[in-house]
């Protein structure tokens, strides 16, 4: 440690004039003048928001400015600060020579000798503002419900009309207004959720929609069993004759508690098929074929039967 602080000592005059040397470079490269690259963000003003939407727009303007390394340092986190304001009330298209006379004082641009850019023009391209109303859809939906609660009528959706603003041409091209797929799980009582639409106008830069999301009402009500004991039907035997055990089959229904003693047996109806395709099983399933739409079928024991078939006598 004693020697390096011996040599510093020694030789003091000649790091001295290095650091000195270095300092002067330094400042003769900052204050020399270069080409730097920055690009200046554009803002369109003086067109009515309301009547009008942008179709197209150029939006930055890339440049090179010729300063000197100083005026350079804090320039880019400045640029992305401010905005070149271009005032169009139509659509136009206004030339980059046209717009370097007024960009250093707008954009507070010091120490500045040139601007150049690649870009010759900009352009805005506006399109009159018009609307078109949707009805939301509920796409992808998947409900799921605790015990005792069923669903109790259709979802309520709020609002019932999204309107979309934009240009007509934008427009055209959207078909219909729906929420992203979502799942309510283990719904307890009548509640009210709020679910994202597919941004479906973002693929259109003039398109603006009403709202964002809906709100979906899920009516409930508490159920409980009802169970019957019913004669299987069965279809689709008209060349044979059908034998099947058993004959009945208990199906168990949930019911809303409101609506138990509205329910009979005469109407639900059950059911087998005999076709070509249940011809390959010794088994045919039971369905529900018939029922009120207030009730759900919870099971149906059992859930399949034995048969045999009886040929026709072809005599007879």
């Amino acid at each position: 440690m004693s020697s390096i602080l011996s040599y510093l000592s020694s030789h003091r005059g000649f790091l001295f004039a290095v650091l000195f040397s270095a300092i002067l470079w330094i400042v003769s490269a900052m204050t020399e003048e270069n080409s730097y690259d920055a690009v200046v963000r554009i803002e369109w003003t003086g067109f009515d928001t309301a009547r009008y939407a942008i179709v197209e727009a150029d939006t930055v303007l890339r440049v090179s400015i010729i300063s000197s390394g100083f005026n350079a340092i804090d320039r880019d986190n400045h640029l992305k600060r401010v905005r070149y304001k271009i005032y169009a009330t139509s659509d136009t298209t206004v030339f980059f020579s046209d717009c370097v006379k007024d960009m250093p004082v707008q954009l507070g641009l010091t120490g500045v000798r040139e601007i150049s850019s690649r870009q010759e023009t900009v352009t805005l391209r506006l399109a009159p503002r018009t609307s078109r109303a949707f009805k939301p859809r509920l796409n992808g939906l998947q409900l799921s419900f605790a015990e005792p609660y069923g669903l109790a009528g259709e979802p309520q959706i709020e609002p019932d009309t999204v309107w979309l603003y934009g240009s007509e041409q934008s427009l055209e091209q959207v078909s219909c207004v729906e929420t992203q797929p979502t799942q309510l799980m283990e719904i307890k009582g009548t509640n009210t959720y709020k679910l994202p639409l597919v941004p479906v106008w973002s693929q259109y830069t003039d398109l603006h929609p009403s709202t964002r999301y809906i709100s979906v009402t899920i009516p409930t009500a508490v159920y409980s069993e009802k169970v019957f004991t019913l004669p299987i039907n069965i279809e689709g035997s008209d060349e044979d004759h059908i034998k099947i055990y058993p004959e009945q089959a208990t199906v168990t229904l949930w019911v809303a508690d409101q609506l138990n003693n509205h329910i009979a047996s005469d109407m639900i109806s059950l059911a087998v098929e005999y076709d070509s395709t249940s011809r390959m099983s010794d088994k045919l399933t039971i369905r529900a074929v018939s029922f009120p739409s207030y009730v759900r079928i919870k099971r149906i024991e059992p859930v399949d039967v034995s048969y045999i078939v009886i040929k026709k006598d072809k005599n007879h």
